[in-house]
């Protein structure tokens, strides 16, 4: 008689458990449909989907170079761009179409050289000394004599000067302001070596301490804000001198920048292309450097980054040299 009612009792404690444990099932089914859980993936074929498209590989892929400068023509106007109105445009519009893909990248999604980008720090681990050098070729503007001053301008922050050296090589010479000593030189020499090691077409520029010993070229004209120009007078340039740091020693520390190579032709636009260029096919707004751009120089805090503080310079050489009236752009990011 025990035996039974023991067995009775077990068979009701098993069935109480079972309803618990259906229950708890249930509640967990519910739960999980409640907040969309998805189910196991299922394990991939190993045959891709036909709507997977992988590139195609021809002969001469993956593309290093792109023959940007194949098609040579003659020297284009220059144009101007405004920098109040190409701050609105890029503050307030959004260029028409663009792809969500870079347009200029290769089969391995890379961008090749070209007369945009050179593939500098991408390409390999550059040395200490490579990223300490920079652009830089030379040891800055020869000082064996005074400078020859043939022109200044007025617009930026600071004023400055294009000086000619006693090798005859053109520079464009800036100060820092009267109360912040190598605030614009030592950032603009720091910030081109960066942009040099990105891969960008930056120029040559040189930290110079300067006696301030000039002459004054007969011909020499200064370009006001508002475009006009009028002649460079000695006082002009005194009066500049006076409102900048002197050093301990003396002298004037300067960013000495020098002149790329080729005729400037104006700055280029971050949308659309710059139509009397053949060879500039690419949407900029599409380019795959120039969208990296922007997270460059937003690392390094680079604020002042817009069209008018690039630069395109037409260039006059073929592959075998000759100088015949032909030739190509390239695209240069100044003014760091």
């Amino acid at each position: 008689m025990l035996s039974t009612r023991k067995r009775t009792s077990e068979m009701r404690k098993q069935a109480r458990a079972g309803r618990r444990t259906a229950i708890t099932v249930a509640v967990l089914i519910l739960l999980m449909t409640s907040i969309g859980v998805a189910a196991p993936a299922k394990p991939q074929s190993s045959t891709a989907p036909a709507s997977v498209q992988f590139p195609k590989f021809r002969a001469d892929d993956p593309l290093r170079t792109d023959p940007d400068r194949l098609l040579l023509f003659a020297e284009p106007a220059e144009q101007e761009l405004s920098k109040a109105i190409d701050l609105l445009q890029k503050t307030f519009t959004s260029p028409e179409g663009g792809s969500i893909q870079a347009a200029n990248v290769n089969t391995l999604g890379e961008v090749p050289n070209s007369s945009w980008f050179e593939n500098r720090m991408s390409q390999r681990v550059m040395t200490v000394p490579e990223l300490v050098r920079g652009p830089n070729q030379l040891d800055g503007p020869d000082m064996s004599s005074p400078w020859i001053i043939v022109g200044a301008k007025t617009a930026g922050i600071t004023p400055g000067f294009r000086i000619v050296d006693a090798r005859g090589d053109l520079y464009f010479i800036k100060f820092d302001p009267l109360n912040w000593p190598q605030m614009a030189t030592s950032t603009e020499v720091i910030g081109t070596k960066f942009f040099h090691a990105f891969g960008y077409h930056v120029p040559q520029n040189y930290l110079v301490h300067w006696t301030g010993e000039y002459q004054l070229d007969r011909e020499a004209e200064v370009r006001w804000d508002d475009g006009h120009r009028t002649g460079l007078s000695e006082a002009y340039i005194n009066e500049v001198l006076e409102t900048v740091p002197i050093r301990s020693d003396g002298k004037i520390q300067v960013v000495a920048s020098k002149g790329l190579p080729g005729s400037p032709i104006g700055p280029f636009d971050f949308q659309g292309v710059r139509k009397d260029d053949p060879n500039d096919i690419f949407p900029h707004e599409d380019r795959r450097e120039l969208r990296g751009y922007r997270v460059f120089t937003a690392w390094m805090n680079h604020n002042d980054s817009d069209s008018v503080n690039t630069l395109d310079m037409w260039i006059d050489d073929d592959e075998s040299g000759e100088k015949d009236g032909l030739g190509y752009v390239q695209h240069n990011v100044i003014d760091f």
